[in-house]
Order: C-alpha cells, then sequence, then structure tokens
C-alpha cells in the first residue's frame, strides 16, 4: 500500500481524464467500428528530462528543507532520499509526520505553471522521429 499510495494522491490532485486512441476508434481509418478520435496534428515535441526539469526545480524549490537533509544526494533524482521528498512535496504529507516539508499538497497551477513553462518557452523544439517501417509483406 504505501509504495502506491504516491499513484492514488496523485490522481486526486491533478484530477482529470484519460482518453484511450484505440485503432478502431480512429475517425481516419476506413475499417473503423466506431469514430472517436482523429489525430489533428503535433505542435511540437519536447525532450521529457527538459520538461521535467521545470518541475523538479519548482519541487525542490518549494521542499528544499526536505531535499537539503538529502546530502549529497539532495539532486539524485534516483536516490530514495530524494523521491521521498519530492513526492512528500508534490502530493504533501504520504509518510509519517515529519518526513514532508509541509502538510499540503502543491496546487494544481504550481505544478502545471513549470511543467507548461518547459513545454512551451522553457525547452526546445527536438526533430519529429523518423517514420515507422512499412509492415512485413
Amino acid at each position: 500500500m504505501r509504495r502506491n499510495i504516491w499513484k492514488y494522491k496523485t490522481s486526486k490532485s491533478i484530477g482529470g481524464q484519460w482518453y484511450s486512441t484505440p485503432s478502431n476508434g480512429n475517425c481516419d481509418n476506413p475499417d473503423a467500428l466506431q469514430c472517436t478520435w482523429r489525430y489533428l496534428g503535433t505542435e511540437k515535441i519536447s525532450d521529457a528530462n527538459c520538461v521535467n526539469g521545470w518541475l523538479h526545480k519548482a519541487v525542490e524549490t518549494k521542499g528544499f528543507r526536505c531535499f537539503r537533509t538529502c546530502g549529497t544526494n539532495s539532486t539524485n533524482v534516483d536516490s530514495d532520499c530524494w523521491l521521498r521528498c519530492f513526492y512528500s512535496t508534490l502530493l504533501g504529507r504520504l509518510w509519517p509526520a515529519g518526513s514532508a516539508p509541509d502538510d499540503e499538497p502543491m496546487s494544481l497551477k504550481s505544478v502545471l505553471q513549470p511543467f507548461d513553462h518547459g513545454l512551451h518557452d522553457g525547452c526546445p523544439a527536438m526533430p519529429p522521429p523518423p517514420p515507422p517501417p512499412p509492415p512485413p509483406r
């Protein structure tokens, strides 16, 4: 349970809807059983490490007291200490008292703002990937 509580708290904090895009619902597919979605284009392709870096910086700034306790791992995104501080700062208290810098989760606006900045202004556009190879005959 403890390992999955961040998933539950993230869904409660962020909210939103999940949409699937099954191939048999693609409106551009003549064999589609039911038209449920259509590809309209790509606005920009961004490097996930760059975009996530903006969010990491915002979370690390808000939770600086917690991250400071990580010592040499204060910026090591793979360390247990960094992960505990990240999710505790982002989502509020996940573990016992004293493990989070704040009991309140970050507001949705304070989470989306750095992420949005990374997507639109903070990270350079990447070239589109090459098209997939044709299917075997």
